[in-house]
């Protein structure tokens, strides 16, 4: 609901939130983002008076994701290209298996861009530097030229 990498997400704190608005400097860009607090943001924080409990680290937190996803039935099955030493692997996974908490924040800025939210307005958000990287981290062009084509009478 931040939009927030998972290092930064524990700087969260009542003293972050001004407005209803957290402010914090992203720790792998440098980038401020001004973030509008989320309802379940707010409901966090103030169960927990102001100051996140304690954190599990990252790669625990995706193993519960991937529980909770599977859990969920998201059970489609999902085609994966890696390419190691200039070979292209292409194998199945389902889609809980892929499931980070990166997703989530991936997810909020593609999800954002979809509702019509200017890519330069999401970016403040996620704290990306350029368009280019912004543009590789949602696929922004896939996404234009699907919105593009959606709004033709050929697909309604």
């Amino acid at each position: 609901m931040t939009g927030l990498r998972f290092d930064d997400w524990d700087r969260v704190n009542s003293d972050a939130v001004v407005n209803d608005t957290i402010t914090i400097r992203s720790s792998k860009t440098g980038e401020v983002s001004l973030i509008p607090v989320h309802p379940y943001v707010k409901a966090i924080l103030k169960k927990y008076g102001g100051v996140l409990p304690h954190k599990v680290s990252n790669q625990k937190m995706n193993d519960y994701i991937k529980v909770v996803a599977m859990l969920s039935k998201i059970q489609e099955p999902v085609e994966v290209r890696i390419t190691k030493g200039g070979v292209r692997e292409v194998s199945k996974k389902r889609k809980f298996q892929l499931v980070t908490t990166h997703t989530a924040r991936r997810s909020l800025a593609t999800n954002l861009v979809l509702r019509g939210v200017s890519p330069y307005v999401v970016m403040k958000v996620t704290g990306h530097k350029s368009l280019s990287s912004f543009e590789r981290y949602v696929r922004l062009q896939e996404l234009e030229a699907m919105i593009e084509l959606k709004s033709l009478s050929f697909f309604q």
